[in-house]
């Protein structure tokens, strides 16, 4: 019965969730007296789960190395505004070739372009999805030097495509049952926002040749055209 009282192992009641063992040296009353609110008990808990979670992630297949990778890394931009960028999830995305893998990893270049892997990133893409826009896209705005190539795989584009939402459902997918399911709920939330944070190819580049296509030509005219139908019968850029 002793031991009941030790700080480690009381328990408080949250509503709609259940008992929730406190960690040692938390404060459960606010400064009048009052329950403190729950937060810093769930997002305890997370913490506490994430370990765990991370290493059924790093022992899985590809996919889930890269959903790893990419629910493992500081999202917070230092003081120079920089966003730190899993590397190695680039050299993943090269030695599997999983076209979602190197979409993401393309996300991550729009925050690292100097990295000199992301236009072979890039090329692979395309040659896995050549009716992508989204993979030509990235790869123009990867290696503009690439700018022809790009033109040419836009114009006969069928859809823009940046797998938005494989990352949730990897994460969804690969939970370990015993997770509590608020918990489950939270990390799917933070995948969820994650993955909004880095699908997103830079567009700007190709933008600004639009601009003046008429200037460059049939080619331009022609990829220019095409990116803008296939944009309006998708239902958003966002589609997975």
């Amino acid at each position: 019965m002793a031991a009941a009282s030790e700080p480690d192992s009381r328990v408080v009641e949250l509503c709609g969730i259940g008992r929730m063992p406190v960690p040692a040296g938390f404060d459960t009353t606010a400064s009048d007296g009052t329950p403190a609110p729950p937060n810093p008990l769930i997002d305890y808990a997370v913490q506490a789960a994430r370990p765990r979670f991370q290493a059924v992630l790093r022992a899985g297949n590809a996919a889930d190395r890269a959903a790893g990778l990419l629910m493992n890394f500081d999202m917070v931009p230092d003081a120079s505004g920089r966003v730190d960028v899993p590397r190695p999830l680039l050299t993943l995305a090269l030695q599997v070739r999983n076209p979602r893998i190197l979409a993401a990893a393309m996300g991550q270049c729009a925050r690292d372009a100097a990295d000199g892997r992301c236009a072979a990133v890039a090329r692979a893409w395309t040659g896995f999805e050549p009716d992508n826009a989204a993979a030509w896209l990235a790869l123009q705005g990867a290696d503009p030097t690439a700018t022809p190539d790009a033109l040419r795989g836009l114009a006969s584009a069928n859809r823009h495509q940046l797998h938005y939402g494989w990352l949730a459902a990897q994460v969804q997918a690969r939970m370990p049952a015993d997770i509590p399911a608020y918990v489950q709920m939270l990390l799917t939330i933070e995948a969820i926002g994650r993955e909004a944070a880095f699908s997103v190819p830079p567009m700007q580049p190709l933008l600004a040749l639009c601009r003046d296509a008429a200037r460059g030509g049939e080619g331009m005219q022609a990829a220019c055209t095409r990116l803008a139908d296939v944009m309006r019968t998708i239902p958003t850029p966002w589609s997975g």
